[in-house]
């Protein structure tokens, strides 16, 4: 199940006729849920990329993990 919330930082990925997912090199952050469907996959997404607002279906969003370091200062 993907369950993203807001400010989760995402891949965005082309999904092929056969089910098969390509990269397409494009990170986005997650804004809002546009609508909510039964199959979570299903479910649309207010996704900010590249300075613009796109509408994504979940199954074509991947959440990408943010590794936090220590700055010692």
């Amino acid at each position: 199940m993907k369950d993203f919330s807001m400010g989760d930082i995402v891949e965005v990925w082309q999904v092929t006729r056969w089910g098969g997912k390509i990269p397409t090199n494009q990170i986005g952050m997650i804004i809002k849920r546009a609508s909510l469907k039964y199959d979570n996959e299903l479910s649309t997404w207010k996704v900010l990329v590249n300075g613009n607002i796109k509408l994504i279906q979940g199954r074509k969003l991947k959440k990408v993990n943010v590794v936090k370091e220590d700055i010692d200062s």
